[in-house]
C-alpha cells in the first residue's frame, strides 16, 4: 500500500514542505520508495518515519531506508517502550506511551506506539527550522541527535535500541542558536593561518586578549581550549596532518555537543 503514498510525498516536497512525517510501513523495500525519499532529501526536506511496533529488529520500511530519520518510542521511565522496534537504523527516540491526542466529539484519548513518538521529532524539526531556516537537513539531524538524552543502562550511547537517545528540545534548540564560524579562526579574520596559532598562544601564556568565540578557537574540536589547539593548527598548516573538523573551510554551525560555544561562560580549560 505504501506505493500509493509516493505521489503525495513527492507533491509535498515539490510544494515547499520541509518535513515529511510518516507513520506507516511494511517489511519489504521498494526501490521506487527509496527514490522518492532521495528526491525529497535533494529538495532539502527531512523524511521522518516511525520504526514500528513489533518489538523487533527486523528490517522495516520506510524507516530503514537511507535519508530517513528513524524514530523509536520510549516510556515514562525513558526506556525503550516494550513494543518499539529497534536496530542499527534507529536514530533517536521520543515519548510514545499513553500519549494524548484529539479525538471525535471534542475529546481527548491516549494511545501508544512509535506513530505517537514520530510527531514529536517532526515538531522539533519544525521548531529548529522556524528559528533558523538556513539549517541544512544534515545540520538539523546532527543537532537533534547530539541534543538527545541517553538513559540506557545496558549498552552505551549509540545504542541499537534507542539510537542516540530520547530527544531533548531545549538542548537541540540551544545548539541551533549558535553563531556560525570557521573552526580554527581564533582571531576572527576569516581564515586559518599562523596568526591563529600565535593568537591562542599569546592568550594562554601572555595573558593577551582572548578569542571572541571559544568554539571557533577549538581547532581540534575536543571541547577544550588549550595548548593542543595551536599545535593542531601548526601541524595542519605545515605538516599536512589532521584536517580541521567542520565547520571548515566555510563558516557554519557547530552541531556537536561539546560544551563550548560562542558565549564566554561556557569555556572549559585545562
Amino acid at each position: 500500500g505504501s506505493k500509493f503514498l509516493l505521489n503525495p510525498i513527492k507533491y509535498a516536497a515539490d510544494n515547499g514542505a520541509d518535513i515529511v512525517s510518516n507513520s506507516y510501513g511494511g517489511y519489504y523495500s521498494i526501490q521506487a520508495e527509496q527514490d522518492v525519499i532521495n528526491y525529497v532529501a535533494a529538495l532539502g526536506a527531512l523524511f521522518v518515519a516511525s520504526s514500528w511496533n513489533e518489538d523487533s529488529d527486523s528490517s522495516h520500511y520506510p524507516s530503514d531506508y537511507d535519508n530517513v530519520l528513524s524514530v523509536a518510542a520510549t516510556d515514562e521511565s525513558d526506556r525503550r517502550a516494550g513494543f518499539s522496534n529497534f536496530g542499527e537504523k534507529v536514530d533517536v527516540a521520543a515519548p510514545g506511551v499513553n500519549i494524548l491526542f484529539t479525538s471525535k466529539g471534542n475529546k481527548y484519548r491516549s494511545a501508544s506506539g512509535t506513530s505517537m513518538a514520530t510527531p514529536y521529532v517532526a515538531g522539533l524539526i519544525g521548531l529548529l527550522l522556524s528559528k533558523n531556516p538556513q539549517l541544512s537537513i544534515e545540520e538539523v539531524e546532527n543537532i537533534i541527535k547530539n541534543g538527545a538524552d541517553y538513559f540506557g543502562v545496558d549498552i552505551p550511547a549509540t545504542d541499537k535500541y534507542i539510537g542516540k537517545g530520547r530527544i531533548n528540545a531545549f538542548k537541540s534548540f540551544s545548539f541551533s542558536k549558535s553563531p556560525t564560524f570557521i573552526r580554527g579562526d581564533a582571531n576572527s579574520d576569516g581564515q586559518v593561518d599562523l596568526s591563529d596559532a600565535i593568537y591562542i598562544l599569546n592568550w594562554l601564556f601572555l595573558g593577551e586578549q582572548g578569542p571572541e568565540c571559544w568554539d571557533r578557537a577549538d581547532a581540534n574540536d575536543d571541547g577544550v581550549l588549550d595548548i593542543s589547539d595551536p599545535v593542531y593548527i601548526l601541524l595542519f598548516l605545515f605538516k599536512g596532518q589532521n584536517p580541521i573538523p567542520t565547520p571548515y573551510p566555510d563558516a557554519g554551525l557547530d552541531t556537536t555537543a561539546d560544551g563550548l560555544n560562542c558565549w564566554n561562560d561556557k569555556i572549559l580549560l585545562k
